[in-house]
């Protein structure tokens, strides 16, 4: 979470700069937005499973693995 929030904001801000951009350049754009979304939404559900596995259900322990890996 640490490099990858700041790494793909540079990717982002990198590849978006470009005046015409191709295919190839969309499509890396695509996969940074998805890798930044997962770096944001997985670790707080992985953490929050670490910090109360006891007291949480066991169909959010579930989704929070489904979201981690």
């Amino acid at each position: 979470m640490i490099v990858g929030i700041p790494g793909n904001e540079l990717v982002i801000r990198v590849y978006l700069q470009e005046n015409h951009p191709s295919t190839p350049t969309r499509f890396i754009v695509c996969l940074a937005m998805i890798d930044l979304a997962s770096c944001c939404l997985s670790v707080p559900f992985f953490l929050t499973v670490l910090r109360y596995s006891i007291n949480f259900l066991n169909s959010f322990k579930q989704s929070a693995r489904y979201f981690t890996f």
